[in-house]
């Protein structure tokens, strides 16, 4: 049964509600009009009963329900009563929380347009872990979040903190990715004026953030490497670097002012700070420098230095460290120093991408307590993990830091991917959603930390950001359960069993062989059958996203089983060259065959890119993968304009002579015949058999 709620339901929030809650009723209030088209009043003070919704935290005068939180982060629905106004509350325990109750109640109703129904509730869910959020990496890098306007800001975190995330780490400002800038200087000094209003539009955005998340019921950290400076400074002044160009020597005096000066700018600038996690490598160090390497002790000179100046503005900032790219005994240092200083100013460590090079080393070294590289057992995922949480003193919470947005090239790459898409695909720049492994991931981690803020670098990884958020609220759950829930939010109930089906399908498909997959057909159908009921789809940059990657991947199968069937017709076509005294109309008729071929696949790529545009229009998501999409992955592409100039060639009558015409025609088709089996070649292991006396190595065709 479902109680079926109206167009005149009240919200009702109690008198002395904080801004917490009144951001929560209006994330509610936001999502019933937006899917059933019913502004639903928001009334403070009111009176709860029929046809209202309370929500609330005890004490703040919001209406009492039979069921009420027994923990600051543990939340209470129930709805019933009568059948033709029906009622229901949300209450939170504490205001890190109250959008989580918000969150849950609304995904909990089946909203359409004219209908909001709910099913009978009483429950009382607790985060399971203490930190639970993202570090969402908004340098130059990303594919999205530097591009966001505020308001796109303001809806994708509020919607983090509706599915229980309680802290958001942001990059306000990655120092060493601003080449052209020196916003400090007095003067400040830009490249061009277009630098200047880009730092201007994003700084702006940034120093309102802090707010936004006290307000969402979330905590405002920052990511800031330990040893980087505007480039600039480098180019102006190159005796403060050694090969780390941007990161500079904290060891000479110049460098490590203009370090500090920054820091020191932005701590201030800020009206907020709750954490600052100081990562130890990725990014920062000074390779190559005898003064700072090992690193560790140099690290951690500096996060006390860091960690001092923002607390002189936000005494109650807490410092996360990382351990990333420190080797065994420099690990074990920074562990001595957490166990003989105990600095309460530091909340935990971070365990991250490189982290894992702590249990590489010698097992009898000053690090080999943490070593792994000749462990017996399984484990390559959690074994380094439980090493450092064994050896973590308890005050400390270890923070899961995983990367969840890379393919390629990462901490967690997808390694049954078709070689091909990987080339497209690279390392974010195609839509990867992976909820299976992530919620694996998250299965064989979350136990030996505390929580998770893993790192994200733009929108192709939205799904999997939504699964490590529910499995830090409740880590019982299955991929395939927050896939569905995710579908079913997003895109509506009548869309939700394809969407999630396309989800998986996409998971499946690019960890695996795409040449003869039959899914990919599958997805194309599925999405392309929906979007035809539905064109409103093609309004919402989520369902762009996936339609984007089922898109792509069916482009390069395409091309894949084209190259095949292009590469044998090719075979028999130049054969006839061989002899062939004038083959220049032979050649133009092979031209424009391949030239027809290619022309097949326009149609997709003109949608392709479409949807790409159609996606950074509505969303700021740029796919930098789709200029990757190509006619041939045999360079038979090459070989087209190859051909073309040998032909132009015959055709002025340049190729006389036989041996020359040969190479001209033959010798391209040969070179895209080997392009990709001669790529794996690498070194050669046996010795050919001596197949005759006088021969050695491999044998001869001839005699």
């Amino acid at each position: 049964m479902l109680w079926q709620f109206g167009p005149d339901t009240r919200i009702v929030i109690g008198a002395g509600a904080a801004r917490q809650t009144e951001r929560a009723a209006a994330y509610l209030q936001a999502q019933i009009e937006r899917r059933c088209g019913w502004r639903w009043q928001v009334a403070r003070g009111g009176e709860a009963g029929p046809g209202t919704i309370a929500l609330g935290i005890p004490g703040d005068g919001s209406p009492a329900g039979p069921l009420l939180p027994e923990h600051p982060e543990e939340i209470a629905l129930c709805s019933g009563g009568d059948p033709n106004a029906p009622s229901a509350v949300a209450l939170a325990g504490g205001p890190t929380v109250v959008l989580a109750a918000a969150g849950k109640l609304a995904r909990s109703f089946d909203l359409r347009p004219g209908r909001a129904g709910l099913p009978s509730l009483s429950l009382r869910e607790r985060a399971a872990f203490p930190v639970r959020g993202h570090t969402l990496a908004n340098h130059k890098q990303n594919t999205t979040y530097d591009k966001w306007a505020w308001e796109q800001w303001e809806e994708h975190l509020t919607e983090l903190a509706a599915w229980g995330n309680n802290i958001a780490v942001l990059y306000p400002l990655h120092v060493g990715r601003w080449p052209g800038v020196l916003p400090f200087d007095t003067p400040a000094w830009f490249a061009t004026p277009d630098r200047e209003d880009e730092f201007a539009r994003q700084l702006d955005i940034q120093l309102r953030l802090p707010v936004l998340c006290h307000e969402l019921g979330m905590r405002y950290g920052i990511w800031m490497p330990p040893n980087d400076v505007f480039p600039e400074e480098v180019v102006r002044h190159p005796e403060i670097t050694r090969h780390g160009r941007a990161y500079v020597c904290p060891h000479r005096p110049a460098a490590r002012q203009r370090i500090h000066a920054i820091r020191d700018r932005l701590f201030a600038l800020l009206p907020h700070l709750d954490v600052l996690f100081i990562p130890s490598k990725d990014d920062g160090g000074c390779p190559g420098c005898p003064d700072c390497n090992p690193w560790a002790p140099t690290y951690l000179e500096l996060v006390q230095e860091h960690a001092a100046l923002a607390r002189n503005y936000h005494p109650e900032c807490q410092i996360w460290l990382a351990q990333q790219g420190l080797t065994g005994p420099e690990t074990r240092f920074l562990l001595d120093w957490l166990d003989r200083v105990h600095p309460d100013w530091v909340e935990g460590v971070a365990f991250g991408p490189y982290s894992e090079l702590m249990t590489f080393g010698d097992a009898e070294g000053a690090g080999g307590a943490l070593s792994l590289e000749r462990y017996p057992r399984s484990g390559r995922i959690s074994g380094p993990l439980n090493r450092l949480r064994a050896a973590l003193p308890g005050r400390y919470r270890m923070i899961l830091y995983p990367d969840e947005t890379h393919t390629f090239r990462c901490q967690y790459p997808v390694v049954g991917m078709d070689p091909v898409v990987q080339f497209v695909w690279d390392r974010e720049n195609g839509p990867a959603p992976r909820p299976r492994e992530m919620a694996r991931l998250h299965a064989e981690t979350c136990a030996a930390g505390d929580g998770a803020g893993p790192y994200t670098e733009g929108d192709t990884d939205d799904v999997n950001k939504f699964v490590w958020s529910a499995r830090d609220w409740n880590p019982s759950r299955s991929g395939e359960e927050i896939a569905a829930e995710y579908a079913r939010w997003f895109f509506g109930s009548v869309h939700a069993d394809a969407a999630t089906r396309i989800i998986l399908s996409v998971e499946d498909i690019l960890n695996g062989p795409l040449y003869g997959n039959p899914a990919v057909a599958e997805a194309r159908a599925l999405a392309n059958s929906h979007e035809a009921d539905d064109p409103g789809l093609l309004d919402n940059w989520r369902w762009l996203n996936l339609r984007l990657g089922v898109a792509m991947l069916s482009y390069v199968q395409r091309v894949l089983v084209r190259d095949r069937e292009v590469a044998a017709e090719l075979r028999y076509r130049a054969a006839v060259w061989h002899h062939d005294p004038e083959p220049s109309a032979s050649v133009r008729e092979t031209v424009h065959h391949l030239e027809r071929r290619f022309a097949e696949t326009g149609g997709l790529l003109d949608e392709i890119v479409w949807t790409r545009d159609r996606l950074f229009t509505l969303h700021k998501l740029a796919v930098r993968g789709v200029p990757r999409l190509q006619n041939s992955y045999l360079k038979l592409d090459v070989l087209l304009e190859r051909w073309k100039e040998a032909l132009a060639r015959l055709e002025r009558g340049e190729l006389t002579d036989y041996a020359e015409k040969h190479a001209a025609l033959i010798g391209p088709l040969r070179e895209a015949e080997d392009s990709v089996r001669m790529g794996v070649r690498g070194v050669q292991l046996v010795e050919h058999i001596r197949e005759y006396t006088w021969e050695s190595g491999a044998t001869t065709w001839v005699w």
